[in-house]
């Protein structure tokens, strides 16, 4: 029986580990060369608990409990793969943070690492990175489970010393290619013969950098970064004081970035790119955010294998079981990318996405990507988008007026999913009725989700 090492990088996109990049990541090279990785991973929703939530249960977040328009924890919802594990004598560990916690994510584990310090996530750099090589190699003989999350590409990114543009272009360049050393140093603390890697994300982020006239970059500043490093400290009774100083902090940072940018002949990919975070209003349903890496490495993986073919997070975990040759569970609307690993013709099919929730009430959208199109719309039927992603990569022009049968082709395919219905998976058999959303909306506020 083979061990699991699942690295879930916060924030990661999938261009940063393929194709042209600055940022130095040697040793994510090295599981590329001799795995398999799949370029165009499509998470469901640019949030972290619902999307890893899919991805530990195999369901899209409509057949979770933490799909909807608003933060919610898993609460009883759907069986997922890790008591799967457990069952089959995998010990299970994972990192833990408030927000996690919170959310139902992680209850489910034997073991954990301690990631959060006082009000904001550890960073590899400030301890976390040696307390998981420690962990690894404390772990006895059975085989073993174990769930990495890293949050240091979160924004604000806090660049250790020493690490120059020689290691990327932007702080978030320069950050993976730090991510990447730690990543060796894990990896290599497992043993080689006996342990899946599996490297994926959660979500994608903007990054705020366009190559144009020798670099643009409106990376966050240093009054974001101060906050961010004083809120590990601040006592309790400050946080409501530090939570409105950062929320306007934000606001006057979004003016001057739109201020910047004023008069310049931008795309409407550069401009999203240079103005847009996850953090302010919008439905954030383009590729910036929902496109992720996933890399298998190890026992089963096919080397050297790269597949540019859509797949879902909700497939991460079929596809584990099915490696470790242990049987999924039923009525999942994730399939094992094990086929597609070994060179076979399989379509992984349409992936459902949604809008992040909010802790305000605000619109909701929802929608599909497949290969050749995405298609989303408002909950309530209205002002439809489609993007023709092959003549149109960048998801500038809206060509939903001009092709009602596409979109009506790909309403059809919504509709299914949404008609699917939900397996249960809020408190009470459903969303809507979570009486812990309150802290973990709270929690959320701390992190910058104002």
């Amino acid at each position: 029986m083979h061990n699991v090492l699942l690295i879930v990088v916060d924030s990661m996109r999938s261009d940063r580990l393929h194709g042209e990049r600055t940022a130095l990541t040697p040793n994510i090279d090295r599981l590329v060369a001799g795995g398999t990785l799949f370029t165009t991973s499509v998470s469901p929703v640019a949030a972290t608990m619902a999307s890893v939530w899919s991805m530990f249960t195999g369901l899209f977040p409509t057949r979770t409990g933490m799909g909807g328009g608003r933060y919610q924890g898993a609460g009883a919802g759907p069986g997922g793969y890790v008591p799967l594990l457990k069952r089959h004598g995998y010990s299970t560990h994972a990192t833990r943070t408030n927000l996690a916690e919170l959310a139902g994510v992680t209850k489910k584990f034997d073991h954990y690492v301690m990631a959060s310090k006082h009000n904001n996530y550890l960073s590899l750099h400030d301890g976390l990175g040696e307390r998981l090589v420690d962990h690894i190699g404390s772990m006895d003989g059975s085989p073993w489970f174990f769930y990495i999350h890293l949050n240091d590409l979160h924004h604000p990114i806090l660049v250790p010393p020493g690490l120059g543009d020689g290691h990327g272009d932007t702080d978030y360049d320069r950050m993976i290619s730090y991510i990447d050393m730690w990543i060796g140093r894990i990896v290599g603390a497992a043993d080689p013969e006996r342990t899946l890697v599996v490297i994926t994300s959660d979500h994608g982020e903007y990054v705020r950098f366009v190559p144009r006239g020798g670099g643009i970059n409106l990376e966050g500043g240093a009054v974001e970064r101060m906050l961010w490093r004083a809120g590990n400290h601040a006592p309790i009774a400050l946080r409501p004081v530090t939570e409105r100083v950062s929320a306007a902090l934000h606001g006057i940072r979004s003016k001057m970035r739109e201020s910047k940018i004023r008069g310049m002949d931008l795309s409407n990919l550069e401009e999203r790119a240079l103005t847009a975070t996850r953090t302010v209003p919008g439905h954030h349903m383009f590729d910036d955010t929902l496109v992720t890496p996933l890399l298998f490495y190890g026992p089963g993986a096919e080397g050297g294998r790269l597949v540019e073919r859509q797949v879902r997070n909700v497939d991460v975990f079929p596809t584990i079981v099915d490696l470790l040759g242990i049987g999924g569970l039923d009525g999942r609307d994730g399939i094992s990318l094990v086929p597609m690993m070994r060179g076979g013709d399989a379509d992984a099919g349409p992936a459902y996405i949604e809008s992040m929730p909010t802790i305000t009430r605000s619109r909701r959208f929802v929608g599909i990507r497949t290969p050749a199109f995405k298609y989303f719309r408002g909950e309530d039927g209205g002002d439809p988008v489609l993007f023709d992603l092959s003549a149109d990569p960048g998801e500038e022009r809206n060509i939903a007026g001009e092709n009602p049968g596409a979109v009506g082709d790909m309403e059809g395919i919504l509709r299914g999913i949404l008609d699917h219905g939900a397996a249960g998976g809020g408190p009470e058999g459903g969303p809507g009725d979570d009486p812990g959303r309150e802290r973990v909306e709270a929690e959320l506020r701390k992190l910058g989700y104002v």
